[in-house]
């Protein structure tokens, strides 16, 4: 990754890392550190902006927000009434997921957590799923 889009910062040691000292990456880019680490493509809760705008920030409930984020989608699985396609940001399944991810899937759900269904994803974002998302196709890194 070129130095335009990324930097590092020190983090103090700390007892919890057994005093360890380390350099944290640091993203230049829309989305900030995540773009440069997990890429995760997640919206934020719907009952969040819902709030917001029930507190007078007009236009971001989520039905407002919903064709800004469609918009800036392409869903590998085409558009429908909760994903966008055709847009800027190439969002997929993981294709590899790590062979643990079933069983924290499992064990959230023995914890009484709600699973998500792959459809849920899209909108409703409290609780455990297999199906995060992730941006792909991204150039000049």
């Amino acid at each position: 990754m070129s130095a335009a889009r990324s930097t590092t910062t020190s983090v103090n040691p700390s007892p919890r890392l057994n005093n360890r000292k380390f350099n944290m990456a640091l993203g230049h880019v829309l989305g900030g550190g995540s773009s440069i680490n997990a890429m995760v493509w997640m919206r934020g809760m719907q009952r969040d902006y819902d709030g917001w705008a029930k507190n007078g920030a007009k236009g971001w409930a989520f039905a407002d927000v919903l064709p800004v984020f469609k918009k800036q989608e392409d869903w590998e699985g085409g558009a429908n009434e909760w994903r966008g396609a055709g847009g800027p940001i190439h969002i997929r399944r993981p294709n590899d997921p790590h062979p643990t991810a079933p069983a924290f899937i499992e064990a959230a759900r023995e914890m009484g957590m709600p699973v998500t269904s792959e459809e849920e994803t899209a909108y409703k974002t409290l609780g455990a799923s297999s199906t995060t998302l992730f941006p792909v196709g991204l150039t000049g890194w």
